[in-house]
């Protein structure tokens, strides 16, 4: 079967034969029909992604069809134990015993057959499609799963940092829960686009926008910052947009270190923390929302296995407004 394979750091992905999967006692065979593509993809490629062993076949946002069913599924890629602390507590992204990440750690599903553990297995609601499907995961629950810890939104000043993907959805959902957004972009045309997502205001990342935010603000700072960018360089400014007893989530990552003002973090009470992917239970109510048409995906690309690496290029570039995703016939 073909499959998209990272053979070394730094070097295109191409697609190669490979071996059918082994099915083994609990696992169920799944044909891949879409699967996302996204910044970790890009860093997979650049070797900036520790832990990870060569040749991997990338894929980390799959849907397909059961083949033991039929029925049509959104696969969770993490393979977590399901009985440590984290695991029984909910939070089995951050798993302690985790045999691996789908696309990242292990054998992904960029490809067009994949066996994975049956609790993986998350059906997709018949008024949705398998594009839908993939992104389930890999953009809305992710957003939800970092906004989830931001607190209450309501009628409350949040900013949210990066308008990929990921940041224009996060807009959406802070907009539905009755936040007031401040959307903050280098780019002129996803600024415009998150006004018309319901943004109230935008900011251009380019200048002084802690000055801006605080006008926009009454003076006071925001209640709270999402930061999808994954610049370092942006966190201590976002530290400084916010309000006393603010908080700041971490979306977005890189493999460098993060230098933060430490005096005003402590002095001014603000939380910091990072967020890491998203829940089964953030893939279920990720799929209501779509199915509720609460949030669009913003596709802005659907490309075959073959455009997988200049696919790659583009989100590199930052390019992409929106989603890119491939899919297989």
């Amino acid at each position: 079967m073909r499959a998209v394979v990272l053979e070394a750091a730094e070097r295109p992905v191409r697609v190669r034969d490979w071996p059918e999967p082994q099915v083994r006692p609990g696992e169920r065979l799944v044909r891949i029909k879409a699967c996302g593509l996204c910044g970790t993809d890009v860093k997979l490629r650049a070797g900036k992604v520790p832990g990870v062993r060569l040749p991997l076949v990338l894929g980390h946002e799959p849907a397909g069809v059961d083949v033991e069913t039929g029925r049509p599924v959104v696969i969770y890629p993490h393979l977590s134990c399901g009985r440590c602390v984290n695991c029984v507590e909910g939070h089995e992204n951050i798993c302690l015993a985790t045999r691996g990440t789908l696309g990242i750690t292990a054998h992904g599903a960029l490809t067009e057959l994949v066996s994975v553990p049956a609790g993986s297995l998350i059906e997709l609601p018949e008024a949705l499609d398998f594009e839908h499907g993939a992104l389930a995961g890999g953009v809305v629950a992710v957003s939800l799963c970092a906004l989830r810890k931001m607190g209450p939104v309501l009628d409350r000043w949040v900013i949210v940092a990066g308008l990929g993907g990921l940041g224009l959805v996060g807009i959406q959902l802070l907009v539905a829960a009755g936040a007031r957004v401040i959307a903050s972009s280098r780019s002129e045309e996803k600024r415009r686009l998150a006004l018309e997502l319901g943004a109230a205001a935008a900011v251009d990342t380019g200048g002084s926008y802690e000055e801006e935010v605080r006008a926009i603000t009454g003076g006071v700072g925001a209640s709270g910052a999402v930061d999808f960018t994954g610049a370092g360089e942006h966190v201590g400014r976002l530290i400084r947009c916010v309000r006393r007893g603010g908080r700041v989530v971490l979306v977005g990552y890189t493999s460098g270190t993060l230098s933060l003002p430490y005096a005003e973090v402590v002095m001014n009470g603000v939380d910091v923390m990072g967020s890491r992917s998203y829940t089964r239970e953030d893939v279920r109510t990720a799929l209501g929302l779509m199915e509720r048409k609460k949030v669009d995906l913003l596709v802005d690309r659907r490309v075959s296995l073959e455009q997988v690496d200049e696919a790659l290029d583009q989100i590199a570039s930052g390019t992409v407004t929106g989603r890119v995703v491939a899919v297989l016939p």
